[in-house]
């Protein structure tokens, strides 16, 4: 997927050697909250060098992966200096919380409104399904355009993914070919394009262009799902299992590839496909009650009713409050009885 200007640090162990050098520099260079508010009180506080000298501490422990220490580092620069945008910028890298990302994006935004900043804020309202509020933002940015780049691009295909969800399909294309103008060989576009025609149940159309995304990357996961999807329609089964078993080797963790390998499983009836690949999504999945629900529907399939039962007790633990559970405890218990005799 072409780059996001919101992406978040990758958090990884810290590595021992690079991390002491990274706090040996930030000893030696940055200066204490004790420290400033005596330079404060002595009139000696150059208030920009030690917000900057703050950030650039702050750069240093995050490239060691100290991120927690980086981010209080971002939040004391800003105690100094509220409308430090690079401040606010490196803080919005580092913490995890929803809320606050939206937080600092806006205000980011509002104090140096530019193309980068305006997209990251745009992608935060898509993904709070403020949609209007979005597409008010892209149109706005797309309007100061003066050259175009990769971030255009990036525009006009959040554009035309907001106007598929709102059932402009005509408004979409538009984007989409504005998008495709400026990059005709982006698979993730191709994938955008077989979604709109899906939903203008032009199968053909969208088989085709699901092609093309994972002919220029065979990595693409919902690219082979979307090709899946429309074999199946086109009644090309062996087709769609084959390219939705792409999807789901290239990534187990598809939820969109898992639940349909579920459904089709008992349509077609394919098992024991469907059977592994929902244990191996919600063996790294802490609760799906509906994907648990399906398993345990595949395994009674089988009369495989032991299994059944322990994805049951896992799917109480999570939740322990819906009375259909509870009937369906007793009923393979009743099974248990009636098999033991």
């Amino acid at each position: 997927m072409s780059s996001n200007p919101g992406v978040r640090f990758i958090i990884r162990a810290d590595r021992t050697e690079v991390r002491q050098q990274a706090l040996k520099a930030f000893d030696a260079e940055t200066t204490t909250p004790s420290q400033l508010a005596d330079a404060a009180k002595d009139g000696n506080l150059t208030l920009a060098s030690d917000v900057e000298r703050l950030i650039k501490n702050s750069d240093l422990l995050a490239n060691a992966g100290d991120h927690g220490l980086a981010a209080i580092l971002c939040r004391q620069a800003l105690r100094y200096d509220s409308r430090s945008v690079t401040a606010i910028d490196r803080l919005f890298l580092l913490t995890r919380s929803d809320a606050e990302r939206f937080k600092l994006a806006k205000t980011a935004y509002e104090l140096e409104p530019n193309l980068a900043r305006g997209l990251r804020l745009a992608k935060i309202l898509v993904e709070k399904n403020q949609l209007e509020r979005a597409l008010e933002l892209y149109l706005q940015i797309a309007a100061q355009i003066t050259e175009e780049n990769e971030l255009v691009f990036e525009i006009y295909k959040d554009v035309g993914n907001i106007y598929v969800r709102q059932r402009d399909f005509d408004g979409a294309e538009e984007y989409y070919h504005k998008a495709f103008a400026l990059n005709p060989d982006s698979d993730v576009l191709h994938v955008n394009l077989g979604t709109l025609e899906i939903q203008r149940s032009e199968w053909g159309k969208a088989r085709d262009f699901f092609r093309e995304a994972v002919g220029r990357n065979v990595n693409n996961d919902k690219g082979w799902v979307g090709l899946a999807l429309a074999h199946e329609k086109l009644a090309e089964v062996e087709l769609a299992f084959a390219n939705l078993e792409n999807a789901i080797e290239i990534n187990p963790a598809n939820r969109t590839a898992v639940h349909m390998m579920a459904l089709w499983g008992q349509k077609y009836r394919r098992i024991e496909p469907a059977i592994q690949a929902l244990q191996e999504f919600l063996s790294s999945e802490s609760f799906d009650e509906e994907l648990s629900l399906a398993l345990i529907e595949l395994f009674c399939e089988r009369q495989q009713y032991k299994l059944a039962q322990l994805e049951l007790e896992r799917l109480l633990l999570w939740n322990p409050e819906r009375p259909e559970l509870f009937e369906l405890e007793r009923r393979f218990r009743e099974i248990e009885v009636s098999t033991a005799g």
